[in-house]
């Protein structure tokens, strides 16, 4: 599974950690949480924007920007899974949380991060189908089985 920077605000990492500790009250504690493993509750979309997540908004998480990034580059890490808290970078007013082991231009990285989608196994049908067409002498029948 190819590592990504994930991007939350102190409170998703709270939300993360299930209120199993209490919220951080300064700069110090909250980077006592590198190396702490979280399990993670929704799917993490596979881009450095991850998710994110306003406190102060009734709608927590900018769920339009969060199925664009699902859609575009597909799910780094499953909900439910469990991962590692590698960094916290503070910026001003955002707090950036990388999760197992940082994002896409670190050392090693040689191609962009894309979703990793296995082409389907053929069906029996299909299988079959290209028996046929490979056993057939008949011209006509071969046009038939192509279409």
């Amino acid at each position: 599974m190819k590592t990504i920077r994930t991007r939350l605000v102190l409170v998703a990492v709270v939300a993360i950690l299930g209120g199993a500790a209490p919220a951080p009250q300064n700069e110090a504690a909250l980077r006592q949480l590198v190396g702490t493993r979280v399990t993670v509750l929704m799917d993490m979309p596979a881009t450095q924007s991850g998710i994110d997540y306003y406190p102060q908004r009734s709608e927590k998480i900018a769920y339009d920007k969060y199925r664009n990034r699902i859609r575009e580059t597909g799910i780094a890490i499953d909900a439910n899974a469990t991962a590692t808290i590698t960094e916290i970078k503070i910026k001003g007013k955002h707090i950036e949380f990388q999760l197992d082991g940082g994002g896409y231009g670190n050392f090693g990285d040689y191609e962009p991060t894309k979703p990793n989608v296995p082409y389907p196994a053929k069906t029996r049908r299909e299988e079959d189908l290209e028996r046929d067409l490979r056993d057939e002498t008949d011209i006509n029948e071969k046009r038939r089985i192509e279409r």
